[in-house]
This record gives structure tokens, C-alpha cells and sequence, in this order.
């Protein structure tokens, strides 16, 4: 990216004033086409995007809240019925200070819930508590790399992760299945019959 696009990136996240405006920012600098039906901030077939405004993500707290809201997306997802959306290797959480990138297989113990342990009907911005503090208490959360946006060697690094994953074609070991159940298997039929049927 040029400096001057770069420039015009971090006045565009300095003046922000809501977690739109941010979206906003990050989906002009990576030049990002995105999907935000089915309430997600940013759906692209890699990544997996949520923004906040005003959110401290060096907080281990903070950032398995984030995540937390992030697993109801990736669950629906997996178990729901959009059959034509793949799930995303990567989650991206960002607001205008800070920003993670992650591999979404590393959260798959949460989201896939063999064990039923959470409430999965609780609205994602409400995530359920123990899911929550499950994470939190996770090796992964706590050792999760932030990115600092405003410095410019670490956004770079950021930057160049984030470029690489939008465009990277994956290997299967990054991505996870969806299940076909009976609440997605009449979705997943009427998709499959369109692409292939009579």
C-alpha cells in the first residue's frame, strides 16, 4: 500500500466516530467487496470480520468477549443454513486502535460445542458468560498477537498478514466443514440442486 493510502487510512480511523466508520476505513484501505447480511460486520469467504469502536483489545477480557460474539457467527455458519457461505479460515476483530488476526480453527473446541456447555440462542452481541470466560481463560486468547494500527511497523505486519489471507487460496488443514443437519438439509438440498440439478 502507498503511504499516501496509508495516510489516508489512519485519518479515516482517527476521525471515526462509530464502529461503521471504522468498517468503513478498513474496507476502503484492503479494497474489501463484503457481504453483512446475516448481521455479520464484514463476511468475505476468507475472513471473517468484526469491528469495534472504542474497545481496548489488549485486554484478555475485552478481546474473549469479541470472540466470543465472533463463535456465534462461525457456528451459525457451520450448522445453519447457508449452505453457499464457506466458513472463513480467518477472524479478524479490529477497532481503531487495535486489530488480531486469527486462524478460525484455532476456536473450533468453542464453536463446534460438542458438549452443549453454552447457550447458542442468546443474540451474539450477548454472548453467553461461560463461553466467555472459557475463552478468556484459554492459552489461545491470552496468547493471541494485537496488532497496534497506529504503529506504523506493526500495522505493516498486520497489513501484510490480512492482504495475504484475503487473497490466499487455502489448504484444507485451515478449513473447517459445514454440517449438514436436519435444521440446514432442505437449504443445503435447494443449493446443491441448483448447481448441479435438472
Amino acid at each position: 500500500m502507498t503511504a499516501a493510502a496509508l495516510n489516508k487510512f489512519y485519518a479515516s480511523i482517527v476521525k471515526g466516530k462509530n464502529e461503521e466508520e471504522i468498517k468503513n476505513a478498513y474496507a476502503r484501505y484492503f479494497d474489501i467487496s463484503y457481504d453483512t447480511s446475516d448481521h455479520h460486520d464484514l463476511y468475505t469467504k476468507r475472513v471473517l470480520f468484526e469491528f469495534k469502536f472504542g474497545k481496548n483489545l489488549t485486554s484478555i477480557r475485552t478481546r474473549s468477549q469479541i470472540l466470543a460474539q465472533t463463535m456465534y457467527y462461525v457456528r451459525r455458519l457451520k450448522f445453519g443454513d447457508h449452505p453457499d457461505k464457506p466458513i472463513p479460515a480467518y477472524l479478524c476483530l479490529a477497532d481503531q486502535d487495535y486489530a488480531i488476526l486469527t486462524e478460525t480453527i484455532n476456536w473450533k473446541t468453542f464453536y463446534d460445542d460438542t458438549k452443549n456447555k453454552y447457550d447458542w440462542d442468546l443474540a451474539p452481541s450477548s454472548p453467553d458468560k461461560q463461553l466467555v470466560q472459557d475463552i478468556a481463560d484459554s492459552v489461545t486468547a491470552k496468547n493471541i498477537h494485537v496488532f497496534n494500527v497506529s504503529d506504523e511497523t506493526d500495522f505493516k505486519v498486520f497489513s501484510e498478514k490480512l492482504s495475504g489471507c484475503l487473497q490466499s487460496q487455502l489448504g484444507l488443514e485451515l478449513e473447517d466443514k459445514k454440517i449438514i443437519s436436519e435444521n440446514n438439509f432442505e437449504e443445503v438440498f435447494n443449493y446443491w440442486n441448483s448447481i448441479f440439478g435438472p
